[in-house]
């Protein structure tokens, strides 16, 4: 009901952003920027809800997002060592497990230039691709334990899945928000 607000972070010397609730709602993970002498280093940042048990998981990494069970965090790892503000300069996809505190890569090696990953099912994570893997721009759906990859013949980026998994939100121009029905069996 938006009573009770208070700030969970506030570190010296670190930006911390791009905040993404755990689906079971005990934790967060997040971004956090450090600068040293002019040089960004974007890093994924994992807590419990309250603030406490806050750890770092990656180094030069972005786009987090819980799998549906709240079990692990899909991130990729920045394209080239030096920072680049654009969203999409990113090569590979990894998993940590929260419980393990384990980090695997994903089997597809020629995952690149992704953004905007959401987690809706156990078997697939939706992203933007922008000029990777073949496709110039657009929403893919991408196998979780696999190396399948499908253009979802969505115009625009941003995804977003509904909680229940049956429809899906993305903006054709960064301007609009659209939604249509989604179904991941199909």
């Amino acid at each position: 009901d938006g009573s009770d607000r208070r700030k969970l972070t506030s570190t010296k010397g670190l930006h911390e952003l791009y905040p993404q609730v755990s689906p079971d709602g005990t934790k967060t993970c997040f971004l956090g920027d450090t600068y040293v002498d002019g040089v960004v280093n974007r890093s994924v940042y994992l807590m419990d809800i309250d603030g406490s048990n806050r750890i770092k998981i990656a180094d030069q990494s972005r786009q987090p997002c819980w799998s549906p069970d709240s079990s692990k965090i899909a991130y990729v790892k920045q394209e080239f060592k030096k920072f680049n503000v654009a969203d999409y300069v990113s090569k590979g996809m990894f998993f940590y497990d929260v419980k393990t505190k384990k980090t695997t890569e994903h089997p597809n090696p020629a995952i690149h230039h992704l953004y905007n990953l959401t987690w809706p099912d156990k078997n697939w994570i939706l992203s933007t691709v922008h000029g990777g893997m073949g496709f110039g721009h657009a929403i893919i759906a991408i196998e979780v334990d696999g190396d399948k990859v499908i253009d979802l013949k969505i115009s625009g980026c941003r995804p977003c899945v509904s909680p229940s998994g049956k429809q899906i939100t993305w903006s054709q121009n960064d301007h609009t928000v659209c939604v249509a029905d989604l179904v991941l069996t199909a």
